[in-house]
């Protein structure tokens, strides 16, 4: 299942913003020596940095970027040096207050309580909870013991798979809560026998591809 960005043009209906954007942080072994480039204010500690695109309309995965180290690339930084030059002109990116810049490409939050801020908070929440089902792998919830080159093999693959989930499934019980306002920390969009089943084969192939030398 092929993440591709053009797929942000699904069930447009012309809004300016296509997808919203978010850098989420992976945990990863202090390095030796210890660079403050790998550090990250979210774990207190070294993480390699991925940014993730959503669709608005579909809620499908469309763009992932990376990894990066967390200290020295800042959520806009990451933006500025990859997405922006694929989106086309007058098109701008909905993501939160690290990406701040003036409304030149991105829409962030500007403090007011009305309808359009309503809707992008939900859509912002939304993506949250995308974020958090990567991190419900193993592989990518706990500290990667892994080399570090093959992180993003592993986060792009895990994409795939949510995207594809996403696609046969919809929006699952845990979104419509985060949406409604309602989460349930421990609602788990894999308890499925039959998903058990698929992410069981699908963890061992990584763990004999990170096996490889």
């Amino acid at each position: 299942m092929q993440i591709d960005f053009n797929n942000r043009f699904k069930c447009d209906i012309g809004c300016t913003c296509k997808i919203t954007l978010d850098g989420t942080d992976f945990r990863i072994c202090k390095p030796s020596p210890f660079d403050p480039c790998w550090f990250s204010h979210k774990f207190n500690g070294p993480a390699l940095r991925c940014e993730i695109g959503v669709c608005v309309q579909t809620g499908e995965i469309v763009w992932i970027s990376g990894p990066h180290p967390a200290g020295s690339w800042p959520d806009l930084r990451i933006a500025r040096d990859w997405i922006i030059c694929e989106i086309e002109e007058g098109e701008m990116i909905l993501a939160d207050g690290g990406h701040c810049d003036g409304h030149q490409f991105f829409m962030t939050p500007n403090g007011q309580n009305d309808d359009d801020q309503h809707m992008k908070a939900i859509a912002r929440a939304r993506h949250e909870t995308i974020n958090r089902r990567f991190k419900q792998w193993d592989i990518l919830g706990s500290r990667w013991r892994h080399p570090l080159d093959r992180h993003g093999l592993v986060v792009r693959a895990i994409g795939s798979i949510i995207h594809f989930m996403i696609e046969e499934r919809g929006c699952t019980e845990q979104e419509k809560n985060v949406i409604h306002g309602v989460e349930h920390k421990n609602d788990n969009p894999f308890a499925n026998n039959h998903w058990q089943c698929i992410l069981h084969l699908v963890s061992h192939s990584f763990s004999r591809l990170l096996s490889l030398k």
